[in-house]
């Protein structure tokens, strides 16, 4: 059976992902909410193991470090076939909007949009598509508006997300809005 390796796969967009994928792939996940925090060294490095026999890797879990993750996880398996799927954000180009989104999500986002450029057109076996998202029904978005009536809900990124995976292309990147 094939494997998906997860990160932030305990709830929101990463949960969705998880169940939507279950039936077809061995799903191995890492979460927060596991006691399991991948900024932590040790933590990444047990990660990036886990990732040697999976064929799809989803980095989705909102960190601090998840440019750095990418960047490694590219580099670990830039000449394996595997293919890696970040989960980004449309956010970066919201700035205008009246929002309550930490400075910090947006900068972190930024930092994953500039790896996924620099690294994206590099020659390499490893695919990498990134999926960005407008707002999206989660815990970690509740308060970042006033009114979400209109926010995705994570079963359409999970959707997407399988989407890519079974086109068996290369998709370099979808907006949801």
């Amino acid at each position: 059976m094939n494997k998906v390796v997860i990160s932030g796969h305990c709830n929101g967009i990463g949960k969705a992902i998880a169940s939507k994928l279950l039936s077809r792939y061995k799903v191995c996940g890492y979460d927060l909410l596991r006691g399991q925090d991948i900024t932590n060294k040790d933590t990444f490095a047990s990660f990036l193991d886990e990732c040697f026999d999976a064929n799809i890797i989803v980095l989705n879990a909102h960190t601090t470090k998840q440019h750095e993750e990418l960047l490694a996880v590219y580099n670990a398996f830039k000449d394996e076939d595997k293919h890696c799927i970040i989960i980004g954000s449309l956010v970066t180009k919201l700035l205008h909007r009246e929002t309550k989104i930490p400075a910090t999500y947006v900068q972190e986002k930024l930092q994953i949009e500039k790896v996924f450029q620099k690294i994206f057109n590099r020659s390499s076996r490893l695919k990498i598509s990134i999926v960005r998202p407008h707002f999206v029904k989660t815990e970690l978005s509740k308060d970042f508006r006033d009114d979400n009536s209109d926010d995705l809900l994570p079963k359409e990124v999970a959707d997407v997300v399988s989407y890519i995976i079974k086109s068996n292309r290369l998709i370099s990147s979808i907006d949801l809005i």
